[in-house]
């Protein structure tokens, strides 16, 4: 009997390929044999195996092909079609404040961590802080010419002129020249900050990396001076020779006055050992803590991310020179005799005052914009 169906000859009531019930299947007519249809156009019957226990070739429709860990091209969320990120833009840093290596933000995109860099430098404390340490320098080079071409060399807090000639007065030449070079660069890179943060441009990191180049330069300088320093110290110590490491007052070689000073180091050497240590190592710390906080700042600007390694210690420490340097100028001003007062003319007079005034409200101010600027990145972190 030919199943109806699948067109395959069988037997029984039912077709053991496709499950078709067979009863009352009839021979085509003319007596002709029905050629079975090719595999591929014969169709189970629905559900056939499923309800006569028969087996049925199950037909399955190909899948389609899946593509795994592919990246959704717009991201998650609204997106505007014709907006182009920059070149090396990460949205998601800017959104989340989540910061991808390798991806930094766009220079030109103002992050907060930013706007509150620029805001520090374009303060008003940051300005007075500049000015006051410009006209101080000023004032100071100043001060240093009249010097030599009035006096040579003269000590202002005692009035006492040491007139110099030669070699030695063509190293005071040099040393002011030098110390003019720096001044006016370090003033240069001062007020560069300043420009950039008062525009409307991306900020710049030329000026913070001219500043890191000459505090490297002076904690070098520093360390190398702690060594020669501490060296001399031990070497006069363990020779009983700390006489030689006192100066004359005044310019005039009293001798009780350098016995005296002889047997008080002799007495209390290692107490005044540890106190300058103790000095030298704070030094250090600040140009290191100053280098540290540069570099911070540089971060932010190259990366758009807040950074909280601005170091507060540099704000303590410009508040304690600020300290130190009234206290000192007011002891050595006190201890003036009344007949100098009378032999100073008014303009030496305000140029050897109005210098340390001036640095004093400089370092004051910096300090000041140094605890600012960290707790403003401080706000911005999680």
């Amino acid at each position: 009997m030919i199943c109806p169906n699948c067109g395959r000859e069988s037997e029984g009531k039912f077709c053991p390929y496709c499950g078709t019930a067979l009863t009352g299947a009839q021979e085509p007519a003319g007596g002709e044999t029905a050629v079975p249809a090719p595999d591929a156009l014969r169709q189970p019957a629905p559900n056939a195996g499923q309800s006569s226990g028969a087996y049925a070739e199950p037909s399955q429709a190909p899948e389609p092909a899946r593509t795994y860990g592919a990246v959704p091209p717009q991201g998650y969320g609204p997106v505007n079609p014709g907006y182009v990120p920059r070149q090396g833009y990460n949205p998601g840093a800017v959104q989340t404040g989540a910061y991808i290596p390798g991806q930094p933000v766009d220079p030109a995109v103002e992050t907060p961590a930013r706007t509150a860099l620029r805001r520090s430098g374009a303060s008003g404390v940051f300005l007075t802080a500049i000015l006051s340490y410009t006209l101080g320098m000023v004032l100071s080079l100043t001060q240093s010419v009249m010097s030599l071409v009035r006096y040579g060399s003269a000590n202002l807090s005692t009035g006492v002129n040491i007139h110099i000639t030669g070699a030695a007065r063509t190293g005071e030449i040099i040393s002011l020249i030098l110390t003019a070079m720096v001044m006016l660069t370090m003033v240069g890179a001062l007020w560069s900050i300043r420009g950039n943060a008062r525009s409307g441009n991306p900020l710049k990191t030329g000026g913070l990396t001219c500043l890191k180049v000459f505090v490297v330069i002076a904690l070098v300088l520093v360390c190398l001076a702690a060594v020669i320093v501490t060296a001399g110290l031990l070497i006069a110590y363990s020779r009983s020779d700390l006489g030689s490491l006192s100066i004359s007052v005044n310019g005039i070689a009293d001798e009780a006055v350098i016995r005296k000073l002889e047997r008080a180091l002799q007495e209390y050497f290692w107490v005044f050992f540890a106190v300058m240590a103790l000095i030298m190592a704070l030094v250090i710390l600040y140009f290191a803590k100053l280098v540290q906080s540069l570099n911070a700042a540089k971060r932010i600007i190259r990366s758009g991310m807040p950074d909280k390694r601005i170091s507060a210690f540099v704000g303590v420490m410009c508040f304690l020179a600020a300290a130190g340097l009234l206290i000192g100028n007011a002891v050595n001003l006190a201890q003036i005799p009344s007949y100098v007062w009378a032999a100073l003319d008014a303009s030496f007079y305000l140029l050897s005052v109005l210098p340390a005034l001036l640095n004093l409200a400089a370092l004051f101010c910096f300090g000041m914009t140094v605890f600012k600027a960290l707790g403003d990145q401080k706000a911005l972190l999680p």
